[in-house]
């Protein structure tokens, strides 16, 4: 006899995992302001975001209340297209999405309608949005109109005990597994991932990224740091640019805009040996994840 789903679903020693199905419903509004979100992901030819091509994109609009609970998932409104980059697509990303030259000829992404679904978004959506912010600014600069968060790196997954943060591993941590690698498909489980609620703060997912996004951080550019110490800052988070971008070439970090002062104390202390005035910009929801240049 098979047993019941039920009695695995209580068993400490089992669990069970569910496919994800969003939901056209979540919370009723309540009165208060209802917000518009478009949750993105796209398929690419590569890594780069300054070369690589989009193979498939998937543009899914959401309404909210400011405190991030979802009201609606509008999936009929949503734009899910293949794409020809143009280029022959790598043997090893059609390995991993399916995706190949014969299946996006002729495909061409409604750069309209693209435009539309961002410009009635109050913010724009993305797990790894560092990735896919400056890539799709690239092809639609109606991107860079709007501010963004991140599934990823808008939530302190480590506070939450969670020690990975691939999408499909936070999926498992709440108990859904869904078939990854296409833009659709992982556009819906990032949609899914904002409902839940985080296991040591009780908060939902997408209260703690809005929470962040609201916040602004700064960025400071260790601008002349001693080539031996590259280790110390890497260590501490900081990130290198070339300077092909036309930014600083120097070691950067984002940190939160009120420990701005404690962050240049360490710099003196433990990079420069004293105190030493550096180029830094404010970073809001509207420029972070952005690879544009900031004065």
């Amino acid at each position: 006899m098979t047993e019941p789903i039920e009695r695995f679903e209580d068993d400490p020693d089992y669990r069970v995992l569910k496919r994800i199905k969003l939901r056209d419903w979540y919370h009723e509004p309540d009165g208060s302001q209802v917000l518009k979100g478009l949750y993105v992901d796209c398929e690419t030819t590569g890594l780069c975001t300054a070369t690589d091509g989009v193979t498939e994109l998937a543009c899914i609009p959401i309404s909210y209340l400011p405190d991030g609970r979802i009201t609606t998932v509008h999936e009929e409104a949503a734009l899910i297209s293949l794409n020809d980059p143009g280029r022959p697509i790598p043997p090893e990303v059609t390995a991993l999405t399916g995706i190949d030259d014969t299946l996006v000829a002729g495909h061409k992404i409604d750069a309209d309608r693209v435009r539309e679904l961002v410009e009635e978004a109050d913010i724009i959506l993305a797990h790894n949005a560092g990735f896919d912010r400056p890539i799709l600014e690239r092809f639609w600069p109606v991107f860079c109109e709007r501010a963004w968060g991140c599934t990823w790196a808008d939530i302190n997954w480590g506070a939450e005990k969670i020690k990975a943060t691939r999408l499909d591993y936070l999926s498992f941590q709440f108990g859904y597994f869904f078939d990854g690698h296409r833009a659709a498909d992982d556009a819906r489980a990032g949609i899914h991932l904002l409902t839940c609620t985080l296991p040591v703060s009780g908060k939902l997912v997408f209260s703690a990224l809005l929470e962040k996004a609201r916040q602004n951080s700064k960025r400071i550019w260790a601008v002349g740091a001693p080539y031996d110490l590259r280790a110390i800052l890497k260590g501490r988070g900081y990130r290198w640019n070339s300077g092909d971008n036309g930014g600083h070439k120097a070691w950067w970090v984002d940190i939160p805009e009120c420990d701005e002062s404690a962050e240049m104390e360490w710099l003196a202390q433990e990079i420069y040996g004293s105190p030493k005035m550096l180029p830094s910009a404010i970073i809001t929801a509207y420029t972070r994840y952005s690879e544009r240049v900031l004065s």
